[in-house]
């Protein structure tokens, strides 16, 4: 220890004067061990709180110089704590080393992966030479090794290289510091370097002199839209990169008040705005799908443009409204007022946009169930329950074509609906009376509510015309089969019926179909009849049709019913979907060049996404169903939002 100054002596024996009880202690010589005088902890009866009694210079103030106890309570508190320290101190020390070993063998594993890699991928350093080497190469024989081997001494401990080996590896190279580097050899070594981390860590990665900077709001709330994080999953979320949840969650609630406040007003307004607002539109008519579906205990009524990107995403799909009931007349019939009054508003003469003038054309996409509600028809099991003629569905298997007089307009329903309309006002028709009336004008039961546009943009739908061929084929096959074989096949690849129906879903019926066309030496009853429909589906894709493309459709669906018909004859029955595609998807083909850009397929997958937000808010209450309304809409605007922004 270093010797204590005398300055330093002489105040601490001043200080130790002026205490009262001062008792002088004889101060070790500091050569002696610190320790000797030291009292042990357990002679320490207890500790202490306060500190000797002090006077003042003047004697004014004088402290007692007595020591508080603890009390029995505190005692053995304190007396715990010490004692529980001391029993796990062992098993602290167990757990750091173990710690410690764990992250050291982690390190090492690590280090060791890496080796192995770069031995793998560079060559032997153990042997720079081969065969196309210009240097002689000389192999020791076992036998001519001494026993103790003398290496000549070098100054340097640089290693040896060959003058121009062939397998030198690439970490040889030049090991000058980026100092001493050229302007042209550093943009050179940072490019390879570049390089490497892009190989190695993939594209998404990228070397940058910037550290990571938190994410504006903008991005965050974006981000979290997009892949449908939970608040709860994004508060666990490093507040280094991400802003907090009270944050965005404001700044959510003040964007949904501006895009509520910009869709204010009529529809055909903001169809017009969002328009307006894509990049670039370079069309001359503009080409919109409305249409409205029923799942679960929900209605959606949508909208969105055809030539787009990728039209049938979520992203370019619009909620004009979505509220809790069913597709009944009654129910619909306010929101395809509005309907048929923006497609009037729209298709009333050239409007001028920020790209230009452009035409719109309107057209409505839904399952049959739904066109039939929205056009006044009986539809289902009617006589006449076709969308687009009025034959009778026991006459179908007797035409090849549907005659021109058989063709309904909307003005044809209009007339029809207002008769059906008077006679049920009338108090003296008896119910089957009224049944006539309605068989009489062709099953229509009411007037149309969509009057705007022609029936032929009523578009046949791609989607459930697939289920139908499907569905069908396979309930056939199963009943009347000579064999299992495709209903085992499509038992052996999990696909299963679609919940509460007999029927499969879009996606299943596509698997169903690839399953069978992959593997053409699978062979069993009625398999010939999906990879007939197969050649069919293949052309319902979301994009314009060649007229090559155009006429190999139409053979497809020619050579489809002509196979039924030969083998498979009581198959068709009455089903109105079949009969759709056999003598009502050909025309619309032919008019709009496309099948699959007007399907309800996004429309159908919006009921998923409903389901998916309802689960964020538990509860069957009318409370809890209006929540989860609010959620699902506000969650999709900005889906659509983000998609264009």
């Amino acid at each position: 220890m270093p010797r204590i100054r005398a300055a330093k002596k002489a105040r601490r024996e001043s200080v130790l004067k002026n205490r009262i009880a001062y008792e002088k202690v004889e101060i070790p010589d500091i050569t002696d061990a610190v320790t000797d005088n030291v009292l042990s902890i357990a002679a320490i009866s207890q500790p202490s709180t306060t500190r000797s009694s002090t006077k003042f210079k003047n004697d004014e103030l004088e402290v007692s110089t007595e020591r508080f106890i603890l009390s029995d309570k505190k005692a053995a508190h304190m007396l715990r704590l010490h004692q529980k320290k001391a029993d796990t101190f062992p098993i602290r020390k167990v757990l750091q080393k173990t710690r410690k070993d764990l992250i050291s063998e982690k390190r090492k594993t690590a280090r060791q992966a890496r080796t192995d890699k770069a031995t793998k991928e560079q060559p032997n350093v153990d042997d720079l030479f081969n065969s196309s080497d210009d240097i002689a190469r000389v192999d020791i024989l076992e036998d001519d090794v001494p026993d103790v081997m003398i290496f000549p001494a070098f100054e340097t401990n640089n290693q040896f290289f060959p003058k121009s080996p062939s397998s030198i590896p690439s970490f040889a190279s030049s090991s000058n510091s980026p100092k001493d580097l050229s302007k042209p050899g550093l943009y050179k070594r940072k490019r390879a370097f570049e390089e490497s981390v892009k190989k190695d860590l993939g594209p998404e990665y990228r070397v940058t002199n910037s550290p990571a900077k938190q994410a504006t709001l903008e991005a965050a709330l974006r981000w979290k839209t997009r892949n449908r994080i939970t608040d709860e999953a994004y508060q666990d979320l490093s507040r280094e990169f991400f802003p907090s949840l009270t944050s965005l969650k404001k700044y959510r609630n003040e964007l949904l008040e501006i895009l509520k406040k910009e869709s204010e007003g009529s529809l055909s307004n903001a169809v017009i705005t969002y328009f307006n607002g894509l990049d670039s539109f370079d069309f001359e008519e503009v080409r919109i799908n409305f249409g409205a579906d029923k799942g679960s205990n929900s209605t959606k009524v949508v909208w969105y443009l055809v030539d787009m990107d990728n039209p049938l995403s979520q992203n370019n799909l619009h909620i004009f409204s979505c509220y809790i009931g069913g597709e009944s007349r009654t129910e619909l019939k306010p929101y395809m007022d509005i309907i048929n009054e923006t497609m009037f508003t729209l298709q009333a003469e050239l409007i001028d946009t920020d790209h230009g003038l452009k035409r719109f054309t309107c057209f409505w996409i839904s399952d049959c169930k739904m066109s039939d509600e929205c056009l006044g028809l009986q539809g289902g099991s009617a006589t006449c329950p076709c969308t687009y003629c009025t034959m009778a569905s026991k006459t179908w298997k007797d035409f090849e074509v549907v005659p021109v007089s058989a063709l309904r307009t909307i003005d044809d329903l209009q007339q029809a609906g207002e008769r059906v309309e008077q006679a049920a006002a009338a108090e003296f028709l008896t119910p089957k009376q009224l049944a006539d009336k309605k068989k009489e004008n062709y099953s229509v039961k009411a007037t149309p509510l969509i009057t705007a546009i022609p029936l032929r943009r009523f578009v046949p739908p791609v989607v459930h015309i697939s289920i139908s061929a499907v569905s069908s084929t396979v309930k056939y096959c199963k009943e009347k089969g000579t064999d299992t074989i495709m209903f085992d096949q499509i038992t052996s690849k999990k696909i299963g019926y679609h919940q509460g129906t007999s029927d499969y879903t879009g996606p299943n019926c596509r698997k169903i179909l690839h399953h069978f066309m992959n593997h053409p030496e699978i062979d069993g009853y009625g398999i010939d009849i999906l990879r007939s429909f197969a050649n069919v589906e293949q052309y319902a894709e979301a994009r314009d049709l060649t007229e090559d493309e155009i006429d190999k459709l139409d053979d497809a669906i020619k050579e489809f019913f002509k196979l039924i018909d030969e083998n498979y004859p009581d198959l068709l029955g009455r089903k109105t979907k079949l009969h759709i595609l056999r003598f009502h998807v050909m025309p619309f083909v032919r008019t709009y060049k496309s099948w699959g850009k007007f399907s309800e397929q996004s429309l159908e997958h919006i009921h998923h996404i409903k389901n998916e937000c309802d689960r964020r808010i538990p509860g069957k209450t009318e409370a809890a169903k209006a929540k989860q309304l609010k959620y699902f809409t506000d969650q999709h605007m900005l889906i659509v939002y983000f998609a264009s922004h």
